[in-house]
């Protein structure tokens, strides 16, 4: 038959409704009892359970077997042979551990010892540790074939820096464990330990150079938001982290001086640092447009986001610095691995080096000098970080100049007045005090042969006595004493220009003054190609008028010089035009 109408035997009833009112039908699940985790053996009546493809048996009693099982439960699923029974009592587990440790660190926290991400750390390690070695373990059955076991995954998903991080962090849990009492001796850890200097050193090379190149930050800074721009030219200009920015107080950055004051809340550093003018200029920017914090405690955070809270230091979050520095990394195309925003503290470290003053680094880097030197050192030379900012300062912007913007100052860091461009100089050019010089200037400015920007060396310290003062057309220097007052009050924020052959160019008055305070050195530029007449003439000018007005001797003296030079120039323009012509060639026999 194509259709049969006898029911099958299988085909299931329709289900019984209860009467109305009871809430329960034959259809409704039955509620789930805990589920036994050990089945009885039919044979021997014992009650078994099978942990990674092995078969384990606890007894015939339930509950006897049950406790035995969840005694060496954590033990079997990692791949452990169980430890015999003991007494318990007084022993620790690696839960209560945990929970004593990090209970630990957070009082460290509130008391300003230990960083909130520093906490975060020791957070997961103590998670990672519960994970693999189960909740009930107790420490002191943790051997060194269990910890080699667990180096080999931790291997599995970290590179070799991270791997050295996370066993250092274990390894404090346990000697924690130790110091503390809560074992009677300490773990014993074999092979779990960090990888030598010579693997992490591989694996960063490998990693490729954690630096950006200048043209590349410029292009961050022009896509950067306006509190973004500010944070990555503190990190570029003062060697500042996603921790120092996020902690950074209203009280540490002066932007009338120019100066930012902070102790670096990683190390305690005292930190000190000369800021950029584009540095201030961003900082004002985000003084002006900051709200004030919802929370109060929060009122002298220099850096508020839009939502009234502090940025988070680390990259998870929408108020991460690293979340939204990724982005325009994103953006721009620029993101491979390991570049972040505390990269930029890696371009500080690697430019401000080639100056070769690692300690001026270090101190506006804010690392820990563990030497005897620095127990003894009461105070560092402003000059010398200065010099440091300014070589950083050349690299960044020093080929090429800013994008977008208008190069209106040589690569001297001298603008037209003779004033200096990097940092806050107190000293704009006078208006009106170059009347017939500048005309002078003016007609000799197309006979130029380079009309670009003069070619400048490393600014650094060269002795005042090996300087070459020559015949200078100023001869009354003025109020020397008030420059120097100036010069010990905020430091030398201009340097001297010498060409190069230690000739003075521009900074006679600040040479005087530092006479006068006793230093033996000052810092210097060398413009190589400050070498002709004119251009000596020219550099002394505007660094005159940009201090003092001329007196009509040395106003005529000076012009007088100028008109020299510009004849000569004459001359040999026409020399060198008339052998273009042909003429002045000697005839053919």
């Amino acid at each position: 038959m194509a259709h049969s109408t006898r029911a099958r035997s299988g085909a299931k009833s329709p289900a019984e409704k209860s009467p109305p009112g009871d809430g329960y039908t034959r259809t409704t699940p039955k509620p789930k009892k805990p589920r036994f985790p050990l089945w009885q053996h039919a044979g021997t009546g014992q009650w078994a359970k099978k942990v990674r493809g092995k078969h384990y048996y606890f007894g015939t009693d339930k509950d006897a077997a049950l406790k035995e099982y969840m005694r060496v439960k954590d033990d079997l699923e990692a791949g452990r042979v169980p430890r015999p029974a003991e007494d318990d009592s007084s022993r620790v587990t690696l839960t209560r551990l945990a929970n004593i440790f990090l209970t630990h660190k957070t009082h460290q926290v509130q008391t300003g010892e230990l960083q909130s991400r520093s906490f975060d750390h020791y957070y997961a390690t103590c998670e990672g540790l519960l994970e693999h070695f189960g909740k009930t373990v107790f420490v002191d059955q943790i051997r060194p074939d269990d910890l080699l076991t667990f180096r080999h995954k931790l291997g599995e998903t970290r590179n070799a820096t991270s791997l050295a991080n996370e066993i250092t962090r274990v390894r404090s849990v346990f000697r924690f464990a130790f110091e503390n009492g809560l074992i009677d001796r300490p773990v014993r850890y074999g092979e779990f330990k960090r990888p030598s200097k010579s693997v992490i050193r591989r694996a960063r090379t490998a990693r490729g150079a954690r630096l950006f190149e200048p043209a590349q930050l410029r292009k961050i800074l022009k896509k950067a938001n306006d509190q973004l721009r500010a944070m990555v030219l503190l990190g570029l200009n003062a060697g500042f982290g996603p921790g120092d920015i996020t902690t950074l107080p209203l009280s540490a950055v002066d932007l009338e001086t120019g100066w930012v004051s902070y102790a670096r809340p990683k190390t305690g550093i005292e930190r000190r640092c000369p800021l950029w003018n584009e540095t201030i200029k961003a900082l004002r920017v985000v003084r002006q447009k900051r709200k004030e914090p919802r929370d109060p405690s929060h009122s002298d955070r220099f850096f508020i986001t839009q939502r009234r809270e502090p940025w988070a230091s680390n990259s998870s979050g929408a108020t991460g610095i690293g979340h939204e520095f990724r982005k325009v990394l994103d953006t721009l195309k620029l993101y491979r691995t390991g570049l972040s925003f505390y990269v930029l503290r890696h371009c500080f470290q690697t430019i401000g080096d080639e100056t070769g003053d690692y300690l001026a680094v270090r101190r506006i880097m804010g690392h820990a000098d563990n030497s005897i030197s620095d127990a003894y050192r009461e105070r560092f030379p402003d000059e010398r970080l200065k010099k440091v900012t300014d070589h950083v300062h050349d690299w960044l912007y020093g080929e090429g100049g800013r994008d977008g913007e208008e190069e209106t100052h040589q690569a001297t860091g001298v603008d037209a007045g003779g004033c200096r461009s990097r940092h806050l100089s107190g000293h704009p050019s006078p208006a009106g005090q170059r009347d017939g010089i500048e005309d002078i200037l003016a007609e000799a400015l197309p006979l130029r042969e380079e009309k670009d920007m003069a070619k400048v060396t490393t600014t650094r310290s060269k002795p005042i006595d090996a300087i070459e003062i020559g015949d200078r057309t100023r001869k009354d220097l003025g109020d020397i004493e008030a420059l120097a007052a100036s010069i010990k009050e905020v430091g030398l924020l201009q340097p001297v220009v010498v060409d190069a052959d230690h000739k003075l160019i521009a900074g006679r008055r600040r040479i005087e003054a530092c006479k006068q305070l006793g230093w033996k050195s000052i810092p210097t530029v060398v413009a190589e190609s400050v070498d002709s007449l004119l251009k000596m003439a020219q550099a002394e000018s505007d660094e005159n008028t940009c201090r003092k007005d001329f007196t009509p001797e040395e106003a005529v003296r000076m012009g007088t010089r100028i008109e020299g030079a510009i004849s000569k120039i004459k001359r040999e323009a026409q020399r060198d035009g008339g052998k273009k012509a042909g003429r002045g060639r000697p005839k053919q026999e």
